[in-house]
């Protein structure tokens, strides 16, 4: 996972690095949100197949940068990086449920990642409003005493942002991220997802060029 999170901080950065400074307006954001996640699988049981739904509520740390390639473009080139804390997972079907906390298990931490292009279709001089729709992935690490699992998930997502300005660089950003995953992979290996995380916000952002 290390090595995952390492790639994607070169990748957001690249563009800012390789280019002219003069053509660029980049916004970095750091803040933290409330994450609740909601899988839905079927299993088999002594009477039959049953719904098995999970959820998982997180806090998290969250940072982004927007990348546009003049003050005034309308479109550019967005990511975020999100290192969430579950605080327990809750596992149900129809006629039985479990609950479990963080105190559970040995480890229990993940991290989300969104990129795609960054369209801000409202600039004002103290709002802004922008879209970043793209490819998104979660990794989740749970270890404890009998049960030691990294799963991965893949889909779409997007973040949309209101940003309001406190100073001519300065702003405060309230967000709302969707994602929806229909590809996943554990220990007994790659198939299909159906679930999806809602994360609403709060962040400090500054422009940096």
């Amino acid at each position: 996972m290390k090595k995952n999170v390492f790639f994607l901080i070169i990748l957001l950065c690249s563009v800012s690095l390789f280019a002219e400074p003069s053509k660029f307006s980049t916004f970095v954001e750091l803040g933290g949100s409330y994450q609740f996640y909601l899988e839905e699988a079927s299993i088999e049981t002594e009477s039959g197949s049953e719904k098995l739904f999970t959820s998982m509520n997180s806090l998290s740390i969250d940072f982004s940068v927007k990348d546009f390639f003049k003050p005034d473009a309308k479109v550019g080139l967005g990511g975020n990086i999100n290192l969430f804390f579950p605080l327990g997972i809750s596992m149900f079907t129809n006629t039985q449920s479990t609950n479990l906390s963080n105190s559970d298990f040995d480890l229990l931490i993940g991290a989300t990642f969104l990129m795609g292009p960054a369209i801000r279709p409202v600039v004002k001089e103290k709002f802004m409003l922008t879209v970043t729709p793209g490819v998104a992935l979660d990794f989740i690490v749970m270890k404890a005493e009998n049960v030691h699992e990294t799963v991965m998930l893949g889909g779409l997502g997007a973040e949309v942002g209101a940003d309001l300005f406190i100073s001519e660089k300065s702003y405060i950003k309230l967000g709302l991220d969707y994602r929806y995953y229909f590809i996943g992979k554990a220990e007994n290996g790659l198939g299909k997802a159906n679930s999806f995380a809602i994360q609403p916000s709060i962040a400090f952002g500054f422009i940096t060029k």
